[in-house]
């Protein structure tokens, strides 16, 4: 576990994933794995449909795009301003 662990941290790195494109396809697959396993323990273990954790990070992504857009705030920094949205919306 630990190996495979290893692996996909250093996976960016590895000659055929240190394109871009596929950072960004790598990066959005792991935040879709997130929504999926919060949805799963919410919905599978307590029974309760639950779309709170969807609606505080689209607030977040919400607010760092306008940052980025209207501000011109460089994105590394908009990351920040995006999880103090999502935590104030929370």
């Amino acid at each position: 576990m630990l190996t495979a662990l290893m692996l996909l941290a250093a996976l960016p790195w590895i000659p055929p994933f240190e394109s871009e494109g596929l950072r960004r396809w790598l990066a959005g697959a792991a935040l879709l794995g997130g929504f999926a396993v919060a949805f799963d323990f919410t919905a599978g273990y307590i029974n309760v449909v639950n779309f709170g954790f969807a609606a505080f990070s689209g607030a977040g992504a919400y607010a760092s795009s306008l940052l980025a857009i209207r501000l011109g705030v460089s994105p590394f920094a908009t990351e920040f301003g995006g999880m103090v949205a999502g935590g104030l919306d929370g």
